[in-house]
């Protein structure tokens, strides 16, 4: 933002890159990008996880015979 008034104000902002650098896009863009696709996953992957816990317990708890009337 070196180009855009108030000149002063935009110097305490000095980063690695200068206004619109395409390097900038690589680097912060891509994590930016990584970081959305993560966060929009993630509701179908715990969804998915408490499922397969559930059954994992139930199995555990009639000691993987496959009878769903014995528990322990």
């Amino acid at each position: 933002m070196k180009e855009h008034e108030p000149k002063k104000f935009w110097k305490a902002f000095n980063g690695p890159f200068s206004d619109y650098m395409p390097q900038w896009y690589i680097d912060v863009g891509l994590k930016i990008i990584i970081t959305y696709t993560v966060q929009g996953m993630m509701p179908y992957i715990n969804v998915v996880k408490e499922a397969v816990l559930a059954k994992l317990k139930i199995s555990l708890d009639n000691g993987c015979s496959g009878n769903r009337f014995k528990t322990k």
